[in-house]
């Protein structure tokens, strides 16, 4: 049984408003986010979603002051950026306004909500995919993102050593050693 006509059905009424609530009182633009982000993971699903119209519901609701509600825009922004990853798909969410929608969302911007870290990653990940980023801003969310706090924290805690030479942050320090061989670590635990 294919749910995902009921998806995008779901996804196009709660994107207008946000007024559409579960059982339990939960906005079911939250929920239906979830489920959508989770079906775009895959190419065939991420088509499948496109087909039937779900870029514009989820670009409608981010466009909308309950589509940045701090639980349910990671949601909306990673569906967005698991639909950009198929290539075919690109020019169809460039063509349905989706690098403007995600511009508005950036840090800076009049009216942009805040994001947490992963957040903002997918959203930069997505633009760059669309072509709302140049490779300058692109090496600037590389510097403020997850992976490059952490490359630039691993690069300062030892001082650009080799790898395998240990590594500190935060007062822990570990060596690692990695191999399929259990003779090559029983000659590295000697050494």
């Amino acid at each position: 049984f294919d749910v995902t006509p009921l998806l995008c059905t779901k996804l196009a009424g709660a994107s207008k408003d946000g007024q559409h609530k579960d059982e339990k009182g939960t906005s079911m633009l939250n929920t239906v986010a979830q489920t959508a982000a989770a079906f775009a993971r895959t190419p065939k699903n991420a088509q499948r979603l496109m087909s039937l119209g779900a870029h514009t519901s989820l670009l409608t609701a981010l466009g909308n002051e309950h589509g940045r509600v701090a639980d349910t825009l990671p949601h909306l922004v990673r569906a967005l950026m698991y639909l950009s990853d198929v290539p075919g798909l690109v020019a169809q969410l460039q063509e349905a306004g989706a690098v403007a929608v995600l511009q508005a969302l950036l840090p800076g911007q009049p009216g942009a909500p805040s994001l947490d870290a992963r957040t903002d990653d997918n959203l930069r990940a997505c633009l760059l995919r669309l072509g709302g980023l140049d490779d300058a801003k692109a090496e600037a969310a590389l510097k403020t993102s997850a992976l490059g706090i952490a490359a630039a924290g691993g690069a300062s805690a030892n001082n650009g050593s080799a790898a395998g030479s240990g590594s500190s942050t935060g007062g822990y320090t570990w060596d690692v050693f990695l191999s399929h061989k259990r003779t090559d670590a029983k000659d590295f635990a000697r050494a």
